[in-house]
């Protein structure tokens, strides 16, 4: 080791490293190369050895140099004098490999072969001949094979002898339905393209009889499934993740959705699926102001909950005189005109004896036209209708008359 001296950087044979000393000066390690071929014997002994070398970065390495530009050339004028190819290294880490076939050079991607000719042709030819027990089995075979083919009709157990004929068979008989394919296509394609699949892990669940599978029944059974969601999900109403309880199905609420999707069933929105939790009284209705409200004991022991003062004071009422009432306990479909939206009603109470909807309001809650749209629904199911309005009661008809607040509930709403 020892510290720069200018002179050295004008001397192209040295390769100079640059290092720190213990006391931090700059000190380089000057490396010289230099390869003695005068005379036959050292010719050939340095020969052998640069051709034992795997790649050319072992040359550098062994003789204790960097691979400068200075280095690199000095090598390559070495090889050359030897008479050894610049590109031995190369070829000795990436060899050539040739067509198993014709012998020619394959490229990085081709194994054995360059290409389908040569493959098919190098298999034909080691390829073991028929004897003519085999011969006569595929010729009988395939002669029924497309007999069956005229005539329309491939009878079952037909064996088909021969790789690409077998196939072909295969693929003409629906492996769901049964039925006859034309162009690859039965006519249930929509159905029967993951239909085999979908009856195994899902349709089980919802009474699928699996061992349709592959009779023209199984179309019958896909629908009686679909039959089974669309009573579930429109006419009673169910959630999707209701429907999953109820049957137990394995799979995710997601999944199942998927399902109900592929058998053209439209789902509910959310505004849709608020409203329908409502009416089935799954959710009640929020209060985003505060009133007095709390639990009452009727006379039966049975509690309620009431909203308002005004509210208690009829649960009192009706306690008083020994009537029968429910609190919140129906759900009702209407119409709103304003919003023109179809809506839940829940009306305040219930009179069980008289059959009558009972709305308690005060002057800041009640909306008029709000409560005629809801009326209306009422009649319509055959309720009677009675307004406790400021701890007055009205009939539908008075109930007209009363002059509506210029400011709502809903004002504070919006």
């Amino acid at each position: 080791m020892v510290q720069l001296q200018p002179d050295l950087l004008k001397t192209k044979s040295y390769c100079l490293k640059q290092s720190f000393s213990t006391n931090g000066l700059f000190i380089y390690k000057i490396e010289c190369m230099y390869i003695d071929i005068s005379d036959e014997n050292k010719r050939k002994s340095v020969k052998d050895l640069l051709l034992s070398f795997d790649k050319k970065s072992d040359i550098y390495a062994y003789y204790g140099v960097c691979d400068n530009s200075q280095n690199v050339k000095y090598v390559n004028y070495i090889l050359e004098e030897l008479g050894i190819d610049s590109d031995y290294y190369h070829r000795k880490m990436h060899p050539r490999r040739f067509c198993a076939k014709c012998g020619k050079i394959l490229t990085k991607n081709q194994k054995k072969f360059c290409c389908q000719q040569c493959c098919a042709s190098y298999n034909n030819s080691r390829r073991q001949k028929y004897t003519l027990e085999t011969k006569k089995k595929i010729s009988d075979g395939l002669k029924k094979y497309y007999e069956s083919i005229e005539n329309c009709i491939i009878p079952s157990g037909l064996a088909i002898h021969g790789r690409t004929n077998r196939r072909r068979y295969k693929n003409r008989v629906c492996k769901f339905c049964g039925s006859i394919k034309i162009d690859g296509k039965c006519e249930h394609n929509q159905i029967c393209k993951y239909g085999k699949f979908n009856a195994e892990k899902n349709y089980k669940y919802f009474g699928f009889d699996l061992n349709s599978i592959g009779t023209p029944r199984a179309i019958e059974e896909y629908y009686k499934v679909k039959e089974l969601f669309l009573k579930e999900y429109n006419e009673n109403l169910l959630s999707v993740s209701e429907i999953k309880e109820k049957y137990g199905y394995p799979g995710s609420v997601e999944r199942l959705v998927y399902i109900l999707k592929s058998f053209g069933i439209k789902l509910r929105n959310l505004s849709s699926s608020v409203r329908n939790a409502y009416f089935r009284g799954k959710l009640n209705m929020p209060d985003g102001f505060t009133f007095n409200s709390g639990w009452h004991t009727k006379n039966d022991g049975s509690k309620v909950f009431y909203r308002s003062s005004y509210e208690l004071e009829y649960c009192k009422y009706l306690d008083g005189h020994n009537i029968e009432y429910n609190v919140e306990d129906l759900r009702i479909k209407y119409y709103d005109t304003e919003k023109q939206i179809e809506r839940v009603a829940i009306p305040d109470f219930h009179l069980l004896n008289e059959n009558t909807i009972v709305e308690v309001k005060s002057p800041f809650t009640f909306i008029k036209q709000n409560m005629i749209d809801k009326v209306l629904a009422y009649k319509q199911l055959g309720y009677n209708f009675k307004l406790l309005y400021n701890g007055i009661a009205y009939s539908e008809d008075e109930m007209l008359n009363i002059k509506e607040l210029e400011y709502t509930i809903d004002d504070l709403k919006k």
